[in-house]
């Protein structure tokens, strides 16, 4: 029999979305409710993360944009999680 660790967070609690640079592993942190446009470059090496316009911006904008509107529902009728897998 296999175990399954996982982890399960309320959507209520995600405070930022992380964008990690694939050229030097920078991280920019991307808070929920903030514009796409204070977090184009890699703090590391300066390399533009986000391209406007591009399809991995737009859902980036799109993600944040729906976790603050969840956020900002004050009456609702379930809550939302995400679980995610834990490593072994």
């Amino acid at each position: 029999m296999t175990t399954r660790r996982t982890i399960t967070i309320d959507v209520e609690d995600i405070p930022a979305l992380e964008v990690r640079c694939g050229n030097c592993a920078g991280l920019v942190s991307f808070p929920v409710g903030h514009q796409a446009a204070d977090f184009l470059k890699c703090p590391g090496c300066g390399q533009s993360l986000l391209e406007v316009g591009s399809a991995s911006s737009m859902t980036l904008v799109q993600i944040a944009a729906a976790l603050a509107k969840w956020k900002s529902i004050t009456q609702k009728k379930f809550a939302l999680t995400v679980t995610l897998d834990l490593p072994s």
